[in-house]
């Protein structure tokens, strides 16, 4: 058994019908480390037997590059990971903590993404590809599957939220809970929320695909993340309080809601 292992089967818990997926109980603090180990497995298993294995590169805004440098350090691999430069000091800390290296002078994601697409290509690393990986679909169906069966038919959703990066998670769950509405979350106005919407018209999420959308304002966001750590005992990060606050805005429109805590609040001190 090693720390992949540990990726997933987390709680579900419930407030007030307001469902949602412990995702920060994950390893790394985060649900992406489901994501990580999805994409990147499937490249050990093809090159594992090569004498030189292969470095990682991917784009990130802070907690893909986490997972994908914990999955690099259980598996033996080099991780290069280009982020933001106004990512958080906390989660580039934690990339290197797992032996990853970091470039964090990129303008923003859509910087990142050119420069490890070229990286990938000049320096035969292999490059993830988080936004366009259906691998990242896949792992968050199997998240969405554990809810399924953690429910039960009694409970199934009829509203699933999440706020949107690449748009894996509210893919995976739609798949899985095909007829609850979809609702995703936007940070509301110029305030960003670390994790939702990163400015790149890159998504898994089909143009054709009816769904709503709850902007949410940054402080309102904190402000709940603060309440669930204080009120709950739940120390989840500001995307985790975006998609509750969401999910409260909401919840006397249907019986019973489905959201995610995406990551833990400790990267966010």
């Amino acid at each position: 058994m090693n720390i992949l292992d540990t990726i997933g089967n987390t709680p579900l818990m419930n407030i007030e019908n307001i469902y949602f997926k412990m995702e920060m109980m994950n390893p790394s603090g985060s649900i992406k480390d489901r994501v990580a180990k999805a994409m990147m497995l499937e490249i050990y298993n093809n090159l594992k037997y090569k004498a030189i294995k292969p470095h990682i590169v991917e784009a990130s805004s802070g907690n893909t590059g986490v997972s994908v440098a914990m999955v690099c350090a259980s598996l033996g691999l080099q991780g290069l990971i280009y982020v933001p430069k106004n990512t958080s000091i906390v989660k580039i800390k934690l990339m290197k903590s797992y032996g990853a290296k970091v470039y964090n002078k990129c303008k923003d994601i859509a910087d990142c993404i050119s420069r490890a697409e070229e990286t990938g290509r000049l320096q035969n690393f292999e490059y993830l590809e988080q936004f366009h990986n259906q691998k990242n679909i896949d792992a968050q169906r199997n998240m969405a599957i554990e809810a399924f069966w953690q429910l039960k038919t009694k409970n199934m959703p009829d509203a699933i939220v999440a706020g949107v990066g690449t748009g894996g998670t509210i893919m995976g769950l739609h798949d899985i809970f095909p007829h609850a509405e979809i609702v995703i979350v936007q940070p509301l106005g110029s305030d960003k929320i670390e994790g939702i919407c990163d400015g790149v018209k890159l998504s898994l999420i089909p143009r054709e695909l009816q769904i709503n959308v709850i902007n949410v304002p940054k402080t309102s966001a904190i402000a709940t993340a603060k309440w669930l750590a204080e009120k709950h005992g739940i120390h989840c990060g500001i995307s985790s309080g975006a998609n509750y606050y969401a999910a409260t805005l909401i919840k006397n429109g249907y019986k019973t809601i489905l959201t995610v805590l995406p990551d833990d609040g400790n990267r966010y001190l």
